[in-house]
């Protein structure tokens, strides 16, 4: 007859037996305990390569930024450190034939030693006509709704033109308008965003640059750069000021227009 086995002498016994193979328990643990080591240095390693290339691409990318920024501070010194053509305080009307007057929902008047554009109005100089140019004036906030800006390429004929636009919060734009046979208008903007180089608020002044060079456009704001783009949309015409605001009282101030013939 079988004889059964005690569950806890087979336990014992299992035990004693690993018990009496200590090396063979020793290299077990040996070869363990290398195996988990080896994956943490790995795993260090890894971590420290990723952290590595991070820092790297960041440096990279920072460095790019850099030497974007450098250019094309470059291209504003240069563009606006010769005579230039225009060099008008618009204090009144001169040669340039700006356009004055009350329009529909809005107005344009020389006044308190300015050109003061009021609600929805552009002020063009007619007698311009300029294709590859830098075009700066200052521009102050007279309402806390002030919007406002520089036009340029302003071509009547074609019935298109490009406008650099900001806003008293800091907001920017830029942007082309065509005008079509019935009298509808196509918006295409090309940049926007808010620029921590607008000084914003009421009576505040900002100086608006527009430096343009056959399709290339770039734009500065209190004589930092804010962003270059491309645009074929047009290429040459008369430059101007414009208030966009839909209140009739909102009001922004333009002070020292200026261009340079490039």
């Amino acid at each position: 007859m079988k004889q059964e086995q005690n569950p806890l002498a087979l336990a014992m016994g299992e035990a004693q037996a690993t018990l009496s193979h200590p090396g063979e328990l020793h290299a077990v643990a040996t070869d363990t305990a290398r195996t988990l080591l080896t994956g943490q240095a790995q795993a260090t390693v890894t971590a420290q390569a990723l952290a590595r290339a991070t820092a790297l691409a960041h440096a990279t990318a920072t460095a790019q930024e850099e030497a974007t920024a450098t250019a094309q501070q470059a291209i504003y010194t240069n563009a606006t450190s010769g005579r230039p053509v225009i060099n008008d305080p618009l204090q009144r009307n001169d040669a340039n034939h700006w356009t004055v007057g009350t329009f529909l929902n809005g107005s344009c008047a020389f006044t308190g030693g300015a050109l003061r554009v009021s609600g929805k109005a552009s002020c063009l100089a007619r007698a311009t006509n300029f294709g590859n140019f830098a075009y700066q004036a200052q521009e102050t906030f007279m309402t806390s709704a002030g919007v406002g800006g520089l036009m340029f390429r302003v071509d009547i004929a074609n019935q298109r033109a490009s406008f650099f636009e900001i806003r008293s919060n800091g907001c920017c734009t830029l942007a082309t308008i065509q005008v079509n046979s019935s009298g509808e208008n196509s918006l295409h903007v090309l940049m926007q965003g808010c620029s921590p180089a607008v000084n914003q608020g009421v009576n505040r002044s900002n100086l608006l640059t527009v430096v343009a060079r056959s399709s290339t456009i770039s734009l500065y704001i209190n004589g930092q750069y804010i962003a270059q783009v491309s645009d074929s949309h047009a290429r040459f015409g008369s430059i101007g000021v414009f208030s966009d605001s839909s209140s009739p009282s909102s009001a922004v101030a333009f002070h020292s227009a200026q261009v340079w013939q490039l």
